[in-house]
C-alpha cells in the first residue's frame, strides 16, 4: 500500500478470518433497551464523535423501525482495542470469533487524517442501497457482503454498541462492535417504509 496516503481511500471489512491477536471478551448478554433520548445521549461521558455515531445509528434504525442501540463501555473498550491494532498495522481483517462469540464487529480503514470516524460510519450506512428485504443472507443486490454493515446496524435484536477510533503512522480506523450479534443466517429481516426520523429514544450504559 506503498504512497496510499496521498489517495483518499477507504477500506471497509466485509469477511471475517484470522487476525492479529484480538483483545479477550468477556461481555455479558445485554438487557432489552428502554427509550432513549438525544437528551441521553448528550449526557454519556463519551467524546463528541462517538456520540454523533451513535445518533446515526440510532436515526437508521428508527427508519428500519428497530428499537435504539445503547452506548455500551465494555463492547467501546473492545473496539478501542482493536482499532488501534488495525491503524498501527493497516490490516484491515476482522479479529478472530474466538472469545467474542457474543459480538459482532464493523471495520474501516483509510489514510490517516483523511476522513473524520462519522465519515468512516456513513460509508457503512450507504450499503442500505443494496439492501432488500428478505431471509438473510439473501437481502443484499450483489451478495451477501454488498450490505453486511448496514444489516448489522438495523439488525433487531441487536441492543448494544460500542466504538474505538484510532490513529497510527499512517492510517485511521474506526471499529464499532455489536451484541447481541446480528447477521445471522436464516433470520428474516424486512426493512419496513421509512418513517419521520422521531427523537431517538437513547441508552443509558450499563456500569
Amino acid at each position: 500500500m506503498g504512497g496510499a496516503s496521498s489517495k483518499a481511500w477507504v477500506i471497509v471489512a466485509l469477511l471475517s478470518s484470522p487476525a492479529a491477536a484480538a483483545p479477550h471478551v468477556d461481555v455479558q448478554t445485554p438487557t432489552p433497551v428502554t427509550s432513549i433520548t438525544a437528551r441521553d445521549i448528550e449526557r454519556l461521558p463519551i467524546d463528541r464523535s462517538f456520540k454523533d455515531i451513535l445518533k446515526l445509528h440510532n436515526q437508521v434504525r428508527t427508519e428500519a423501525n428497530s428499537q435504539p442501540l445503547r452506548w455500551n463501555p465494555v463492547l467501546a473498550n473492545h473496539a478501542q482495542s482493536y482499532a488501534q491494532i488495525l491503524a498501527d498495522t493497516g490490516q484491515l481483517v476482522h479479529s478472530s470469533r474466538v472469545g467474542r462469540q457474543y459480538e459482532r464487529e464493523n471495520l474501516s480503514l483509510s489514510p490517516r487524517g483523511s476522513r473524520r470516524p462519522l465519515d468512516l460510519a456513513r460509508l457503512w450506512i450507504g450499503e442500505r442501497r443494496y439492501f432488500t428485504p428478505g431471509i438473510y443472507p439473501n437481502v443484499c443486490l450483489g451478495g451477501w457482503a454488498q450490505c453486511a454493515h448496514f444489516t448489522q446496524i438495523i439488525w433487531p435484536t441487536t441492543t448494544d454498541v460500542g466504538c474505538g477510533f484510532a490513529s497510527g503512522l499512517r492510517y485511521d480506523a474506526l471499529v464499532c462492535r455489536y451484541s447481541p450479534p446480528g447477521n445471522r443466517d436464516g433470520y428474516p429481516l424486512n426493512l419496513l417504509p421509512p418513517t419521520a426520523i422521531r427523537q431517538v429514544p437513547v441508552i443509558r450504559a450499563r456500569p
